[in-house]
């Protein structure tokens, strides 16, 4: 892992005047999250640059951050062709992840890993575009119909989602500052 900050050292603009300030530990935190140097950090979340949608999903900023390790690159890419399914007109916009090989990367004091990434919230109206929890065209159904997805997944364990819509929070989900305008979701090395 690189103790250098990523080369593309331009802050997103959902992170502009806010760190994403989620910490790479907390108190509950497993044993395994400290033991992340093992877990290659080399997937590829591939979502065309031109922000298209590609298996339900398109990218909000930046190729070199959606880094991640392959479980999670798997659950985004599985939950991605699922919410297609069900809502053919939506798509989910992804984030930072983190950059390849992890370690520090701009705007975030976590994304080291591999297994937290950010997700905008969902739209009512189906545009993609950023949205803040106070937007009118913002959709709590949708954005919590999307959590339960990626907590559910099946492959690897939810132990946070940072968001501050509070009719949402109830395990794993939970307050964090500057966390209105996307959702941070963190997994369990695996």
């Amino acid at each position: 892992m690189s103790d250098q900050i990523d080369d593309e050292d331009k802050i997103p603009d959902y992170l502009k005047d806010n760190s994403d300030d989620a910490p790479e530990f907390l108190p509950d935190d497993p044993g395994d999250l400290q033991t992340f140097a093992a877990v290659p950090v080399e997937s590829h979340l591939d979502i065309p640059t031109d922000g298209s949608v590609s298996g339900g999903l398109y990218m909000t900023h930046s190729t070199t951050r959606l880094y991640g390790t392959a479980k999670t690159i798997n659950i985004i890419k599985k939950v991605g062709v699922e919410w297609v399914a069900r809502h053919p007109n939506s798509a989910i916009g992804i984030g930072d992840i983190s950059k390849r090989g992890g370690g520090p990367i701009s705007g975030h004091a976590s994304h080291r890993k591999g297994v937290d990434f950010d997700v905008r919230p969902m739209r009512s109206d189906g545009q993609r575009k950023a949205i803040t929890i106070h937007d009118s065209a913002y959709s709590r159904q949708l954005t919590s119909e999307l959590i339960g997805l990626f907590v559910s997944n099946g492959i690897l364990r939810c132990t946070h989602v940072f968001f501050n819509d509070a009719a949402l929070w109830k395990p794993p989900v939970q307050k964090w500052p500057n966390h209105d305008n996307h959702f941070h979701v963190r997994f369990v090395v695996g």
